[in-house]
């Protein structure tokens, strides 16, 4: 990999036959191509010579990526966006990175988005970064979120573990791993935009009509409270076929459904709001499909502390993952036997929170399963 700085980099011409190498030094052969030009042509039988770069003991080597985009065809194409989004637990920055003949560097070592956002050097560790590059009249391209060299890496486990080998991956070329002081070039092909369809419908295949769907083209998400990072692409209602017509982009993306209530994505556990597809679309009609959640009428519950009736105090219901900011609502307060009804409830989408008129919290879970046909005792064990 050639050195950035020349002082660090030192070349010459030899004999294509002899042995390469000498104690302390490291022989570096892929030199940016116009350089290796410049000196094959100063070479008078350049047919005859390596050329051999060595790099002095203990100089540190940059991790880099060269993305070369093309179209079809295989012409090199200028782009007019070239970005990496470094995300910060909710909030981001889009750093544009270098252009050049060779195409858009990636910087890859620690140190390049400490001085791109030195937020993410802070109390707070990086928590990704996503490659964002677009050129005119072509679908937008994205990677995957990945880690730079030394990052914690929260894919790892235990805290203190740090990305040693980058992975990048972009539609339609293998996967890129990049170590420290490697440097790679890969050829990213860009196509013409084509119609991208989404479908919503419900388990039996029903399409659901008037979803109000916002498209975003994901940067990160990674404070799950709700929150997409990401450019809108294009929002509306879906028609009476559950269908809406998107942007064609070569990445992920994300269909929010704010207002759409009492479903869940089929695939997931947990009953979110806002509902949250995250998707690749590689075909022309791609199928979002959600399931209905079940609603029951009536739970009949009672609150005792240390056995004494919980008289005279408030159950609120909250939307279970949405942190916080969707609690609020009054199911009805305890009786003088500690005695309340929750009705018509979803209990997958809700979690309880018993309080005093004051606003402490006596107690909070997951609501219940019924005893039979009795009431439900809770002992809340209130200091």
């Amino acid at each position: 990999m050639a050195s950035e700085n020349a002082n660090d980099l030192s070349c010459y011409f030899a004999p294509a036959n002899i042995g390469i190498g000498s104690p302390g030094s490291r022989l570096v052969y892929n030199l940016p191509q116009e350089d290796a030009l410049q000196m094959q042509r100063a070479a008078f039988l350049s047919q005859l010579l390596t050329i051999v770069c060595l790099i002095r003991p203990g100089v540190a080597l940059s991790s880099e990526l060269w993305i070369q985009p093309h179209d079809a065809t295989g012409r090199s194409l200028r782009l007019s966006r070239a970005e990496v989004y470094l995300d910060i637990w909710g909030h981001g920055y889009n750093a544009p990175l270098v252009q050049s003949e060779r195409g858009v560097k990636l910087p890859l070592d620690r140190s390049w988005p400490c001085s791109a956002w030195p937020q993410v050097c802070g109390e707070n560790a990086l928590w990704g970064a996503r490659v964002i590059l677009q050129a005119e009249g072509y679908a937008t391209v994205t990677s995957n979120r990945f880690f730079p060299l030394g990052a914690e890496d929260p894919r790892a486990g235990p805290t203190g573990t740090s990305v040693d080998t980058v992975i990048i991956t972009f539609e339609g070329i293998p996967e890129v791993r990049i170590k420290e002081g490697e440097t790679k070039e890969v050829k990213l092909p860009f196509r013409r935009p084509t119609r991208r369809i989404i479908r919503i419908s419900d388990e039996t295949g029903k399409p659901l009509a008037g979803v109000r769907v916002i498209d975003r083209l994901l940067f990160a998400r990674s404070n799950h409270c709700g929150a997409v990072e990401g450019d809108i692409l294009a929002q509306g209602e879906t028609d009476t076929s559950g269908e809406m017509i998107v942007p064609d982009v070569a990445g992920e993306r994300a269909f929010q459904m704010n207002e759409l209530r009492h479903f869940a994505l089929l695939e997931s556990r947990d009953a979110e709001i806002p509902i949250i597809a995250i998707r690749r679309l590689r075909t022309p009609v791609t199928t979002i499909v959600l399931r209905a959640l079940e609603k029951k009428s009536l739970l009949r519950l009672e609150f005792t502390n240390d056995g004494i009736p919980a008289a005279g105090l408030q159950l609120m219901s909250c939307v279970d993952h949405c942190c916080g900011a969707c609690c609020g609502t009054l199911e009805g307060e305890t009786d003088q036997n500690g005695r309340v009804l929750l009705k018509d409830y979803y209990p997958e989408l809700i979690r309880l929170v018993l309080m005093e008129r004051s606003g402490g919290i006596c107690w909070q879970g997951n609501v219940p399963e019924p005893s039979g046909e009795g009431w439900t005792k809770i002992e809340i064990r209130a200091k």
